[in-house]
C-alpha cells in the first residue's frame, strides 16, 4: 500500500480538482435554483420582477467566475 501511495501520490491534485469542481456545480446550481423560485414568487404575486434578478438569472452578472 505504501508503495502505491509512493507511485500515485500526484493523483490527488487532480482528485482534489474535481472534488472542488463538483462542489463549485453544486452550489451554483443551488444559487440558480433559488433564483427561479423568487421569481416564481414574483410572477405568482403579479409583481415585477426586478432586472438584476432576471441579469443573475441569465448568467451576465460580472461576479461569477
Amino acid at each position: 500500500m505504501e508503495d502505491l501511495f509512493r507511485s500515485y501520490w500526484w493523483l490527488l491534485f487532480p482528485l482534489a480538482w474535481f472534488i472542488i469542481a463538483g462542489w463549485r456545480a453544486w452550489l451554483r446550481h443551488q444559487s440558480r435554483r433559488d433564483v427561479v423560485d423568487l421569481v416564481k414568487s414574483y410572477a405568482a404575486s403579479g409583481k415585477e420582477i426586478p432586472a438584476g434578478l432576471l441579469d443573475k438569472l441569465g448568467g451576465r452578472n460580472k461576479t461569477e467566475a
